[in-house]
């Protein structure tokens, strides 16, 4: 390329980014769904996928909090250190599993209450699940809320095929329909 042509290149993308800026990159809440139909594969691959975005979060110094939930009263949450001992203590915190029913209900409270929260306030919300439940209009709502003040919902439904609770809540929703794939894939 041509100096006439970097430069020309250069102004269009200043311009563009001065139209459009990036997005802030603020702190990561990751939301695991570990029900009992989440069980073997799809919470093998929910869980790796959630790594993932804790690794590439941890790399760029942002904050992280992980939640595990499944039925009622089974929500539990940690937050990521960055001190060595922090990843630890993660990798033995994800490996936890409830297996129960669904209750996103109170997972979604929790991950709100946090949302108002100075630290979390601009999060941007991993929400990874099989969808198979429905968002009730009130944890709509407050997801909109949250979203109007910088909060960003990622969803990644894992197997379920079907328009489920997740689409009413997360904007984009991800599909991971090859988990069966997994299936005979050992360590």
């Amino acid at each position: 390329i041509d100096v006439e042509t970097r430069e020309v290149l250069k102004d269009h993308l200043e311009e563009r980014e001065k139209r459009t800026p990036r997005p802030e990159r603020g702190p990561i809440i990751a939301i695991v769904d570990t029900s009992g139909s989440m069980h073997g594969a799809p919470e093998r691959v929910a869980k790796a996928l959630v790594l993932e975005a804790l690794r590439r979060a941890h790399a760029e110094k942002r904050r992280c909090l992980v939640f595990l939930f499944s039925g009622p009263g089974q929500v539990e949450e940690q937050e990521l250190s960055l001190a060595p001992e922090g990843i630890a203590r993660l990798l033995a915190f994800i490996q936890r599993s409830f297996g129960g029913g669904t209750d996103e209900t109170s997972v979604l409270k929790r991950v709100l209450q946090r949302l108002r929260e100075q630290a979390w306030r601009k999060a941007d919300v991993l929400f990874v699940t099989d969808g198979e439940w429905r968002a009730g209009q009130d944890v709509v709502q407050a997801v909109s809320e949250a979203r109007a003040v910088g909060t960003r919902f990622h969803g990644v439904q894992v197997g379920h095929t079907g328009h489920s609770g997740l689409h009413a809540i997360c904007d984009p929703v991800h599909m991971f329909r090859d988990w069966a794939a997994m299936e005979g894939w050992r360590r």
